[in-house]
């Protein structure tokens, strides 16, 4: 057989430029390197044509929306990750909301029985709230969902980091019909700068989404897949792993939170994921007031609650997943000022 040679694509090859020759700087396969695609379907129990790797969850959360009929809402949660209105802004797609805090499900589900959303967005473990979704939730959400056709996208960016107790076995696994799965290397793994995402769908969605991807992002570099690879091996061949990091994280929740109690600062321990969520009822202000403050009196740079479409009292969001020993000092300077800043601005 004739050796096959791809001239589709205006590259130069390396000796051109006197450059490395390795495959890594190659363009990637359009869905994305086989050796992670099947690790990624075998992880999760579907087949590698139900895979499509991403820059990021971000570009995966762009191609699913992409996919969604343009005249019907989405639906997003609220409290909600702020990329979810900025990139449904961007496509110029309406957006409706349910509230995470008071009976999210039946809403959720009577939206979906009405059939208000062309999709519905569940985020677990919840950016910003730490919220986590039971599996029983998830599955007549899901049920609900494909009996009305109505995309489901389930945002797992921070699956497999749920606490101790919790309801949730973690990620969706095995083929789910109607059901769009974003997951993240960022997270999970403290690899934000590889900028590796995947989607799993089903396969005709998953072609669907790789053409999108292909048109607005191409495929990651081979270089950030391989290490996507090797990370993914690892838990593989050590399944505790990611258990240890939840039970880690857990514990500096823990801890943060009980450092904010000594300044009369009553926080929720979330329940999954590495954030925070604190409210300060009975004070006024705005969120960026807020945040300057934070800086200013503590040198701890946080984020304004309103950011998360959250139109409540004065919030931020702030992670607690730093080292450790850290802890103790920045939550004590952050719980001190939070103080004062009730104080100085109480209704």
């Amino acid at each position: 057989m004739k050796t096959l040679h791809d001239l589709s694509l205006g590259t130069l090859d390396p000796s051109y430029c006197q450059a490395d020759g390795s495959s890594n700087s190659a363009y990637a396969p359009r869905q994305g390197l086989p050796v992670l695609t099947q690790l990624l379907a075998a992880r999760f129990a579907v087949e590698p044509s139900e895979v499509l790797v991403t820059a990021g969850a971000s570009m995966g959360l762009t191609c699913a929306f992409l996919t969604c009929p343009t005249a019907r809402p989405i639906l997003l949660p609220s409290p909600g990750f702020p990329a979810y209105e900025a990139v449904l802004r961007l496509l110029g797609r309406d957006i409706i909301s349910y509230n995470v805090d008071h009976d999210w499900e039946a809403n959720v589900l009577q939206a979906i029985e009405q059939g208000a959303p062309a999709a519905v967005l569940l985020n677990s473990p919840g950016n910003p709230l730490g919220n986590v979704i039971a599996d029983e939730q998830r599955r007549r959400v899901c049920d609900m969902a494909r009996a009305c056709d109505v995309a489901l996208i389930l945002d797992e960016t921070y699956a497999g980091l749920e606490f101790f107790g919790s309801a949730s076995t973690g990620p969706l696994l095995g083929p789910a019909e109607g059901v769009i799965r974003i997951g993240s290397f960022s997270k999970r793994f403290a690899q934000p700068g590889l900028r590796i995402g995947y989607v799993i769908a089903d396969p005709k969605t998953c072609r669907q989404m790789t053409d999108i991807n292909w048109v607005i992002a191409m495929s990651p570099c081979v270089s950030s897949q391989l290490a996507a690879t090797d990370l993914l091996m690892a838990e593989i061949k050590d399944p505790a792993r990611i258990k240890n990091t939840a039970g880690e994280l857990e514990a500096s929740a823990k801890l943060a939170i009980a450092t904010l109690a000594t300044h009369g600062i009553a926080v929720s321990i979330p329940k999954g994921g590495p954030l925070l969520w604190i409210e300060l009822p009975g004070t006024q202000g705005a969120g960026a007031q807020l945040v300057a403050y934070c800086i200013e009196h503590a040198g701890v740079v946080v984020s304004p609650g309103n950011a998360f479409r959250h139109h409540g009292p004065p919030a931020i969001r702030c992670s607690y997943a730093i080292a450790r020993h850290y802890i103790p000092a920045v939550f004590d300077r952050l719980g001190a000022a939070l103080a004062r800043w009730k104080s100085e601005n109480s209704d």
